[in-house]
């Protein structure tokens, strides 16, 4: 085990060797000295450095792809690292002619003042400086970019310009201002009818100012309303229509529904560029161009025209209830088309009126358009018609209905030759006329028509032929029986008699003894022989044309009583019936 030296005992001996060291070297013993500590000052200038760049870049990038709209920011984001710890600041100047520095520590100023942007001092931190283009403003804008510290009493020191660093080729220097479209002229070629297409135009003013890169294109949307929305560059609500993207004179069309109420439609023009940006000029991007729809007349399909007896089916037949009279229930139906739509723009009914026309083909409607052709033979004019529901603003048709009477003697069209009618080769034709609610009107015949059957009826007026008293050997005094038309045909008469028998008696006057003739003032022995034998006479009683006077036609009657005729009185029947006779003796 090792032992240490005490201390005493080492300091001891280290004294004893200076002390025998120094007598042997001056063979004395000096006085001892005293020790003494001095301060010493130091002293040094820290030099001012320039800062150094990290990155300078436009956030986001202002290129020719992406540039900035007017009224919008172009942010210049910068980080400089100062080796001294001073503040610093960004300076965006207009030119890459040295800034000038200051001596209070201030910002830097741009030379001649073309300065885009400068931010406040800071740190070691990422600070922006901020410019917002104008109208005024030219599209392609170089800058270079400074960082200068803060440094008073003329030690401000900067680094050299830089025009991008740490950021895309597209963040460096330029930043491309997207400027504003003209918008010089603006028109549409309405009004139009539905089915038609109206155009919006404008001229070759209107166009981009911006060609960098390439000449931005424009285009034209017109909106339902006054609305856009910036951030999708879309028409709030619907389009009308929108052109395609042009560098200058765009336009665009809509085609009009072919069914579309008559009316004025609001349209708003929005003239954007491919960016997005809204346009200026001497028109405003929303300005109103509306467009009018014109009215067109209705319409009526001849083929979807009716005339219809009163059952709905079959030729039209007058009834016999309604002898020397009207037979009612006669129909005429039909279906009318608005392209306005059977609702008006307003409410209601866009077909404000129909109105029918029923009149033998020959007369036509030409002359059987007003009150004042009515005729109650061949021309039922302006007969009044009800309109079926409507099923809203986008349809265009709805239904008719007319109900009219026919007079009793309403001219019959059927038969196959002139014998059977006057009229055979003749049918019963209907025209519709609608009217809208701006009093445009259209009217259309029936394609088809129907025929008008013969209506045979009449009225015996004389109930009994009245001889009077004749001698025997004697001719009577004439007498009259009357037939009157009451139907629409001429007629002729089947006569038959009976013999006339003696009152209380069986005595008789035989049927032969009576003659008649159509002829007044005939001679007994001239006219046709009564029989009881069914017989026909030509009374050619003409047809009825007056719904006032109709048509009559007499037969006149003589009876020669023969010598050794019983005296008495002597009473019989004679049967006196109607038929329609020859059609060329109506």
């Amino acid at each position: 085990m090792k032992k240490s030296i005490p201390w005493f005992v080492f300091s001891a001996f280290i004294l004893a060797t200076v002390v025998a060291l120094n007598f042997g070297r001056i063979g004395s013993i000096p006085p001892l000295s005293v020790v003494k500590a001095d301060v010493a000052t130091t002293s040094v200038t820290v030099g001012n450095n320039v800062p150094t760049w990290q990155v300078i870049y436009e956030d986001p990038a202002s290129s020719s792809s992406t540039p900035t709209n007017v009224e919008s920011d172009v942010n210049f984001k910068g980080r400089a690292d100062d080796p001294n710890g001073d503040n610093w600041y960004l300076i965006i100047c207009a030119t890459s002619t040295q800034i000038a520095t200051t001596t209070n520590g201030g910002c830097p100023v741009c030379p001649g003042g073309l300065v885009w942007a400068t931010s406040t001092a800071t740190d070691n931190n990422t600070t922006t400086a901020t410019y917002t283009p104008g109208e005024g403003d030219v599209e392609k804008n170089d800058w270079w970019a400074w960082a200068c510290d803060n440094a008073s009493g003329g030690g401000q020191l900067c680094t050299s310009y830089s025009q991008g660093i740490g950021g895309s080729s597209e963040a460096n220097s330029p930043f491309v201002v997207n400027r504003r479209p003209i918008f010089d002229t603006l028109s549409n070629d309405g009004p139009k009818d539905p089915d038609q297409t109206v155009s919006w135009n404008t001229n070759v003013n209107t166009s981009d100012p911006d060609s960098y890169g390439g000449t931005d294109t424009i285009k034209l949307h017109i909106c339902k309303t006054q609305e856009w929305n910036t951030t999708t560059d879309t028409c709030v609500g619907e389009y009308w229509s929108s052109s395609t993207v042009v560098t200058s004179d765009p336009s665009c069309q809509y085609n009009i529904p072919s069914v579309t109420q008559d009316k004025t439609y609001n349209a708003y023009a929005w003239l954007v560029d491919e960016h997005g940006l809204e346009a200026t000029g001497t028109i405003a991007v929303g300005t109103a161009s509306n467009y009018d729809v014109n009215n067109v007349a209705p319409s009526i399909s001849a083929a979807t025209i009716q005339l219809l007896d009163t059952d709905g089916a079959g030729y039209l037949t007058l009834l016999p209830a309604y002898e020397e009279s009207q037979t009612p229930g006669f129909k005429v139906k039909a279906t009318i088309t608005d392209n306005n739509s059977c609702e008006a723009a307003g409410g209601g009914n866009e077909i404000s009126t129909v109105t029918a026309y029923v009149y033998r083909e020959l007369i036509g409607y030409s002359n059987c358009s007003t009150t004042g052709d009515s005729n109650p033979n061949n021309c039922y004019p302006e007969i009044s018609c009800t309109i079926g529901p409507c099923g809203g603003p986008s349809v265009s048709v709805a239904t008719t209905s007319c109900t009219f009477s026919l007079w009793f003697l309403a001219d019959p069209t059927v038969g196959s030759n002139a014998t059977d009618s006057i009229w055979w080769d003749e049918i019963w034709l209907a025209s519709v006329k609608a009217t809208d609610d701006d009093n445009a009107s259209g009217t259309t015949e029936d394609s088809d028509g129907t025929e008008l059957d013969k209506f045979e009826a009449y009225d015996l007026t004389t109930s009994n032929i009245p001889y009077g008293s004749v001698p025997p050997g004697n001719t009577s005094n004439e007498a009259t029986t009357t037939i009157k038309a009451t139907g629409n045909v001429g007629l002729d008469e089947n006569i038959s008699g009976v013999d006339m028998v003696r009152v209380g008696n069986s005595e008789t006057i035989a049927i032969g003894q009576q003659h008649y003739s159509t002829t007044t003032g005939f001679t007994w022995g001239d006219g046709v022989v009564a029989s009881s034998t069914v017989q026909k006479l030509e009374l050619n009683c003409p047809k009825s044309t007056s719904t006032s006077s109709p048509a009559t036609k007499d037969t006149y009657w003589l009876i020669q009583v023969i010598i050794g005729q019983a005296s008495g009185t002597y009473n019989g029947t004679n049967t006196i019936a109607a038929l329609t006779g020859e059609a060329q003796n109506w």
